[in-house]
């Protein structure tokens, strides 16, 4: 059985029970309060023999230093020797050396007469030995001196420092106790560079931790700032300049804030010199001493800088008090205590279940779908997936779902970063990881957090690679609104079953187990997550914050640390709320789970608008430097601005982009004009809802998270907003987030289903149904304006449901007509040439380009290829589809013609579409493109400069015809022909039209028959 050693006793550690039970057992009297490692009163020190990882959980890195451990939980049973927590020790010191330093300061060396372990930069009690009047001061000796050394600053009526000045002398004998406090330099990290900033006597701890650190070879930079009024108060001056000497990473800043022309000195305040020598402090430690202001200033700013809360190390000196007034016989208010005792929480809270349950209903929302995708062919909605929403810009489409992201956006402007805690599917994944990690006791690292090198290169990457460059590479102008647009969304779609299943498992096999065991929980979202990133930076302005339960007017935080153990996203939590009453870090997701284990609901969370700790409803604008009553004008002027682009945008030419930049201003002057009317009109009504109050530049710096509000200022600016205008406020909010919905249902009501592909053509289809197929053009994004039209034109005329389909090749939309997949379809003359020799099919129609039936084929080379049989032999031929009369029929019929084989050809090379094969003939992959006249002009006027030689025109080859299935009846076909031609004359069929003469230069039709096909047999042979 384990044995506990404790002040020269020996006692036996039962099975089953913590430390601190075998303590209470056996008559050692330990305070204790929640006895679940919340509150850190039964802290004893470990002297020898192993400590628990989870009895210091939570803990400063600097009681760790010192063996500190919560008894309590520390159930793992081995043999120790521990002793009380307070380990410090009274004993007799002698002055050894005294000496004045400056105008005020006295420097004392002391001796004692037994052991005292101390560390520079802890502080010790000194005891006037006449009265028992104790003091504390800061160590700025290191253990190997000998000595203990403080620094004692004379004020004026000081009773223990005007005695030290005045009466205490070399070798007299006082009283010293300690040492306490963890303001010292911590081993582990020799790389980490070091600032130190300190005023006053606030130098002596940080001359100690300098030189504490320079002893152990501490290697990386260390920055010491000094503050004072006066050269006087830089007391130790020539010493830390030949100390800078000595060592090259140590650097001495002074810094005096009255005197301006001392040589080697800055002028200014500690806080304002220590933001302009560092632009980020991420990665430093910091060591603060001085007044209690300096160092709550200077930490907040620390921290804003980028060091972590871990990292920033303070003492304040606080004054001994004023002598207390005579008693009275006045009543004195006490506090109002809760009447709810205190009881440390456990299992598992109502909102986290309530997340959880959110987070699992999304996640059974997404296998829903994808069991309806392979087992009954239902199609998504589109990609919900930000990353192609965002890719839909890149082709200038302005995509619905692109429209929920903005408004989840704006969502996040308002709550937080909660989509991430709430709503992510890969955010359920990683909890459920963390959740069997615990279960099977697997102690997970504190959460790694990504440096900002490398999330601003994530952004970069993912605005360069889904908006920049398919904007350059793809210069089209198509706004459309879709929710049947992009490809299906996340995680797999359209994979088969298994390696949907596949990748599921190994998605959650990496990410919600393996990353979190090497690095923490939510690897994810921290390291690699692009949208992430984006909520984090929306977030930085967000009202919801976690902050401090304000209908408290006592601290009844127990510094548990539970809320900042428990945070996935690596936030020091207790740390942020005791420094700015918030936490501040926009990487919150806002998951409650520091605001569910809080023991004493010191947290919570609330709307409270950042800035608006002023209590104005409209707070969120101090944040932007900005006044309430500026909000209507910016409002309009932006509208207007807008519009004014916008009707840039329709009416002129798409390279007019300075022209944009006019109509936008002009737009933006008439919003301006505009505001000015209301405002004198509507004046009484906006002074009252817009109250015009500037915001003070105390109010800027909360807003900047630079200071926490006391008690008192919290108490002097709470009601500043009136309900009337905190209801209109929400009322509107309430509006913009429910109208953008509104509009997307309205848009998404007139926008055209996506035309699908013949691989999604149903196995079965209901009665009534007419589908129709088309040739792919040159993407799927123009075969989606080219016929969309068409398809709304012919809906009621046809049929009530008529769908298209469009096929990657003319052959595939031949054997759909040839199984009757299809009713109809437009099919090159070749094709349908083809076609009519396997199944009895009908041509109904022939289309019309320019009011001609036929058109010109074209065999096209580059200018230096020589037009002669042998100048062809070699060469790179670019030819379309097999069955295309311009892109291979014709062509190979007249190189046979001219003894030119394929096999006599350098490379063929099969182009997508006769636009792809000039882009092969002009990039220089090919010499020889097969083509038709019109994509040849219409190259030749986009590339003046181009030159090619025609080497032959193929003249009145037949256009495209419309074929109908072998089984339509004659009724039928003429109801099909008469619904076809009217899009054509009608009037409401304008839009079709367009389409047809836009994409596939066809503006009209006339009814024909098999024979318009005679023609293509001269080609065949």
């Amino acid at each position: 059985m384990a044995q506990v050693r404790y002040e020269n006793k020996s006692f036996e550690w039962a099975s089953g029970e913590s430390l601190l039970e075998c303590l209470e057992r056996n008559g050692v009297d330990v305070p204790s309060s929640c006895r679940s490692g919340a509150c850190h009163s039964c802290l004893v020190k470990v002297v020898d023999g192993p400590i628990s990882p989870v009895a210091q959980l939570g803990l400063k890195e600097t009681w760790k230093q010192q063996s500190l451990c919560m008894s309590c939980v520390s159930t793992e049973q081995a043999d120790v020797t521990v002793a009380a927590s307070d380990m410090s020790v009274q004993v007799k010191a002698k002055v050894k050396r005294k000496q004045s330093l400056g105008r005020d300061v006295v420097r004392l060396q002391l001796t004692t007469d037994a052991p005292f372990a101390v560390r520079a930069g802890q502080f010790v009690n000194i005891t006037r030995p006449s009265d028992g009047l104790t003091r504390s001061y800061s160590v700025a000796s290191l253990e190997q001196d000998g000595h203990v050394e403080l620094h004692v600053r004379v004020v004026p009526n000081g009773k223990m420092s005007g005695w030290v000045h005045r009466e205490l002398a070399e070798g007299q004998e006082l009283s010293l106790r300690g040492p306490t406090g963890d303001c010292f330099y911590v081993d582990g990290r020799p790389d980490q560079p070091l600032v130190l900033v300190g005023t006053g006597t606030g130098l002596a701890p940080l001359v100690g931790v300098a030189r504490d650190a320079l002893s152990r070879a501490h290697r990386g930079s260390i920055t010491l700032i000094h503050g004072g009024r006066t050269p006087e108060d830089l007391y130790l001056d020539l010493e830390l300049r030949r100390l800078a000497k000595q060592h090259p990473n140590f650097r001495y800043l002074p810094v005096l804030s009255k005197e301006t022309n001392v040589p080697g000195a800055a002028h200014g305040h500690v806080d304002r010199v220590l933001a302009d020598q560092f632009k980020s402090l991420a990665g430093f430690r910091a060591f603060l001493c001085g007044s209690p202001n300096m160092v709550r200033d200077t930490r907040a700013l620390i921290y804003k800088l980028g060091a972590s809360l871990d990292d920033i190390l303070a003492d304040a000196f606080i004054p001994a008090p004023l002598p207390k007034p005579k008693a009275s016989d006045a009543a004195h208010p006490l506090p109002v205590l809760s009447s709810k005792p205190f009881e440390v929480k456990k299992g598992v809270p109502l909102m986290q279940k309530v997340r959880f349950g959110v987070q699992a209903a999304i996640f059974a929302g997404f296998l829903a779908q994808a069991l309806l995708f392979y087992l009954a062919s239902l199609r998504p909605f589109g990609s919900m997936l930000p990353f192609m929403a965002y890719d839909s810009l890149g082709h200038l489409v302005v995509s619905s779902t692109l429209v929920v992201w903005a408004t989840l956006f704006l969502a996040v402007f308002i709550f937080g970063r909660f989509a991430c805690g709430w709503l992510c599917p890969i955010g359920f994944l990683q909890d459920v990881g963390e959740k069997v990690l615990r279960a099977l006791k697997v102690q997970l690292p504190k959460p790694v957090r990504q440096a900002n090198v490398v999330r601003y290169g994530m952004a970069a990457l993912v605005l360069g690679h889904f908006i920049v460059m398919p904007v350059l590479a793809m210069p089209v102008r198509v706004w459309q609104f879709d929710w049947l647009y992009r490809e299906p969304w996340l995680l797999g779609f359209p994979f088969r079953a298994g390696l949907f299943t596949l990748d599921l498992l190994l998605l959650f096999t990496v990410v919600g187990l393996v990353l979190p065991y090497f690095f923490g929980p939510r690897p994810y979202c921290k390291l690699v997550c692009e949208t992430g990133l984006l909520f984090d930076f929306t977030s930085r302005y967000a009202f919801g914050r976690v902050r401090r339960n304000e209908g408290f007017e006592r601290d009844t935080c127990l510094s548990c640390q539970r809320c900042s153990n428990i945070c996935p996203q690596g936030i020091n939590v207790f740390e942020e709320v005791h420094l700015f009453d918030r936490v501040v870090s926009s990487g919150c997701i806002s998951c409650m789970q520091c605001v569910n284990t809080c023991p004493n609901e010191t947290i919570v969370y609330s709307l409270r608008k950042k800035a608006a700790d002023t209590g104005r409803v409209v707070g969120y604008l101090a944040a932007l430097q900005t006044r309430a009553v500026d909000l209507p004008r910016y409002v309009l002027t932006a509208a207007f601005a807008f519009a004014g682009a916008w009707l840039g945008f329709v009416v002129l030419p798409p390279s007019y982009f300075h022209t944009y930049a006019m109509f936008s201003a002009l737009g933006g002057l008439a919003g301006f004009l505009v505001w000015k009317g209301v405002a004198v009109v509507f004046a009484p009504w906006l002074s009252r809802w817009f109250p015009e109050t500037a915001v003070s530049q105390v109010e800027k710096e909360k807003a900047a998270r630079l200071v926490p509000l006391s008690p008192e200022e919290r108490r002097t600016t709470e009601g500043g907003g009136s309900p009337r205008t905190r209801k209109l406020v929400a009322a509107v909010g309430a509006c913009v987030f429910v109208g953008a919905w509104v509009a997307v249902a309205l848009v998404s009501w007139q926008v055209p289903g996506r035309i699908g592909t013949l691989d999604e053509l149903p196995a079965q289809r209901a009665s009534g149904q007419f589908f129709f197929g088309v040739p792919t053009e040159t993407s799927a994004e123009a075969t989606q304006k080219t016929y969309s039209g068409l398809r709304d034109a012919l809906g009621g005329k046809v049929s009530d449901d008529v769908r298209v389909w469009r096929g990657d090749s003319y052959g595939a939309l031949a054997v759909a007509l040839e199984h009757e997949k299809l009713d109809a379809a437009f099919l090159p003359a070749a094709a349908a040439h083809a076609l009519l020799r396997r199944a009895p099919v009908h041509v109904i129609a022939q289309v019309q380009v320019k009011g001609s039936t036929t058109y010109s084929g074209m065999l096209v080379a580059r200018s230096e290829v020589a037009p002669t049989p042998e100048g062809l032999r070699g060469t790179r031929v670019a030819l379309g589809q097999m069955d295309s009369l311009s892109g291979y029929l014709a062509p190979v019929w007249w190189l046979e013609r001219q003894g030119v084989k394929l096999q006599d050809l350098g490379e063929v090379v099969f182009a997508a579409n006769h636009t792809h094969a000039l882009s092969l003939l002009a990039s220089g992959r090919v010499e020889v493109a097969a083509t038709f006249e019109s994509a040849v002009r219409g190259y030749l006027e986009k590339n003046p400069g181009a030159k090619v030689q025609v080497l032959k025109r193929f003249n009145k080859l037949p256009n495209s015809v419309l074929v109908t299935r072998a089984s339509m009846g004659e009724a039928e076909r003429e109801k099909v022909l008469a619904a076809f031609m009217s899009v054509f004359a009608d009037a409401d069929a304008e839009h079709a039209r367009d389409g047809l003469r836009d994409g596939a230069s066809m503006d009209g039709l006339v009814p024909a028959g098999a024979e318009v096909l005679s023609s293509v047999d001269a080609w065949l042979e």
